[in-house]
């Protein structure tokens, strides 16, 4: 018996290692999207735990909102106001911006905060209400944002441009999904917190 061994010709080693390579891509774009939907997650859990200490401070305190950090003792750790998609979360520092959407103001904390919070920007002069009561029943308006969701190009001093989507928690502690707008920066960060009619329920 005459046994023969062939070997692969050049056009079948193509063909094969064009296979590998699709599989490979194919492969990796899965990791990549199954990685950025456990990151939303992460976020959205973030901000459902933020969201609920904020309502038992306010259910149990007559003054004004608090600060975020005044909300610690009610939360498991600081990592909570850390977004998983916060390009300053390995920062080495020890004074952060007290808001990500505000970072030259002035008020600092000791530990990264990745969440816009529209009581600061109150506070900073840079989105005005009437009043609390108003603002708290307004459809249109945020009472956080992770502005970390889509393309970010990050700056120097914790500055970056952010070009959305975004996720937020609206008044009543919903969770929703912001497209961006033309005017979406953290230079304009008010406009962060401005709410499109329709907006998509994450959870």
């Amino acid at each position: 018996m005459n046994l023969r061994i062939r070997g692969f010709t050049l056009g079948q080693a193509l063909l094969v290692m064009a296979v590998l390579v699709a599989c490979g891509s194919i492969t990796g774009l899965i990791f990549r999207r199954v990685a950025a939907k456990r990151m939303e997650t992460a976020d959205v859990d973030n901000l459902r735990q933020i969201y609920a200490a904020w309502a038992i401070y306010q259910e149990s305190n007559d003054g004004p909102a608090p600060d975020l950090p005044a909300l610690l003792s009610l939360l498991d750790a600081p990592s909570i106001f850390v977004s998983p998609k916060d390009p300053f979360r390995g920062a080495d520092s020890d004074s952060f911006p007290l808001d990500p959407c505000l970072p030259s103001w002035p008020p600092r904390a000791p530990y990264r905060i990745s969440y816009g919070y529209v009581v600061d920007l109150v506070r900073a002069g840079k989105l005005h209400v009437d009043s609390w009561t108003a603002a708290s029943q307004d459809p249109t308006l945020g009472l956080l944002v992770s502005p970390w969701e889509g393309r970010v190009e990050p700056g120097s001093d914790f500055a970056a441009k952010v070009f959305g989507p975004f996720l937020a928690v609206t008044m009543d502690g919903a969770i929703v999904t912001r497209p961006p707008t033309p005017n979406d920066a953290l230079s304009d960060a008010a406009a962060l917190f401005r709410l499109p009619e329709r907006v998509r329920r994450t959870r």
